[in-house]
């Protein structure tokens, strides 16, 4: 009898001692998996659609280097205020994007119009070089005389090269729901967004958020109709 409850007891321990291990072994890849995902871009996590809209006061092209005087956030709402070279310029945005901008320091602002369209470009030049907060409402992605991805510089964006989204029938012609494609300099190509997608990436030391309102081409467009259109934002954000 003790011999055969000796060989039971022994029987459960090393069954327990079995499932702790695997258990440890399954966190351990756990955790290597999230660490993987945390450095790399495809680590990109889809988030709700939102409405992303930003506003430049005054609405004039401007560039100029800038200090933050004020921030205000309530809700989907942010607005910031800044110092551009003794003229006081305000930025707003209306989105959901999971993350504002808060900058920092001096920055470099860049703000193109033509016509009703419009490309923002706002870099952090001092501590961490970077796009703080970048916007397009336009008929065109790229900006007259340049690409979004030079304006913007990291993380560029254009129109991918694949396009998986048919061509769907629309009230004037053919219309296409487009992909752009996500370049980052330190990590290289990231997943693609899409019209009405968005875009997140933590890399441990910092992270993009990218939302996406409209990104598509009509074919056969009506009179007055851009051909293509485009609303969309991007914001940094440091990590903890």
């Amino acid at each position: 009898m003790a011999t055969a409850t000796a060989t039971r007891v022994m029987a459960m321990a090393m069954a327990m001692a079995t499932r702790a291990m695997a258990m440890a072994m399954a966190m351990a890849m756990a955790t290597a998996t999230a660490m993987a995902m945390a450095t790399s871009p495809s680590s990109v996590r889809s988030r709700p659609w939102s409405r992303p809209k930003f506003n430049v006061t005054p609405p004039e092209p401007l560039q100029a280097s800038c200090s933050i005087q004020g921030e205000s956030e309530s809700d989907s709402e942010y607005e910031m205020v800044l110092d551009c070279e003794g003229s006081e310029v305000s930025i707003t945005i209306d989105s959901t994007i999971p993350v504002k901008p808060h900058p920092s320091g001096t920055m470099a602002l860049d703000y193109r119009v033509e016509g009703e369209q419009r490309w923002l470009a706002l870099q952090q030049t001092a501590d961490t070089e970077a796009l703080v907060l970048g916007g397009v409402s336009a008929a065109s992605l790229d900006p007259p005389g340049t690409t979004l991805a030079a304006l913007f510089g990291d993380p560029g964006l254009h129109v991918a090269d694949e396009q998986p989204c048919e061509i769907m029938p629309d009230a004037c012609g053919d219309s296409q729901r487009l992909a752009l494609a996500v370049d980052l300099d330190w990590f290289g190509p990231g997943d693609p967004v899409f019209d009405q997608g968005s875009w997140y990436a933590n890399f441990l030391a910092f992270g993009y958020a990218i939302e996406v309102e409209r990104a598509r081409v009509v074919l056969d467009p009506c009179p007055e109709q851009p051909a293509a259109a485009f609303e969309l934002l991007v914001t940094w954000f440091p990590s903890d």
